[in-house]
């Protein structure tokens, strides 16, 4: 596959693609990756876990967290990640899947992984 559309003449661009040859991102349906877009921790916790070579379930068993379904597309690396005991979740029994990722939960998912 090419290169994604939106990364030439980033200062990243190089390593962005490094991350997609080996299929740590796949990008946008659109064919770009938003290399300057915010990252929520769904997305963060599976580019970790791509980048370790961490086995993943090929499917979720169950929703993990009560905010993450079963059957959405990053359930099984939320399911996979706890059972690792690489994430925990609120207290509150939620993961929050879709909140922004801040620098001390992506070292934390980082280092754990």
């Amino acid at each position: 596959a090419d290169p994604f559309s939106d990364i030439a003449g980033h200062p990243k661009a190089s390593f962005i693609d490094a991350l997609r040859l080996q299929g740590v991102l796949q990008g946008y349906p659109d064919g770009t990756v938003r290399p300057d877009a915010s990252v929520n921790r769904a997305e963060l916790l599976k580019m970790a876990m791509l980048s370790f070579k961490i086995n993943v379930l090929t499917e979720a068993s169950r929703a993990p967290f009560t905010d993450v379904p079963r059957f959405i597309w990053f359930s099984r690396f939320i399911e996979t990640a706890k059972e690792e005991g690489i994430i925990t979740g609120y207290s509150d029994g939620t993961f929050r899947p879709e909140q922004i990722v801040n620098r001390a939960e992506a070292l934390k998912i980082i280092l754990e992984s």
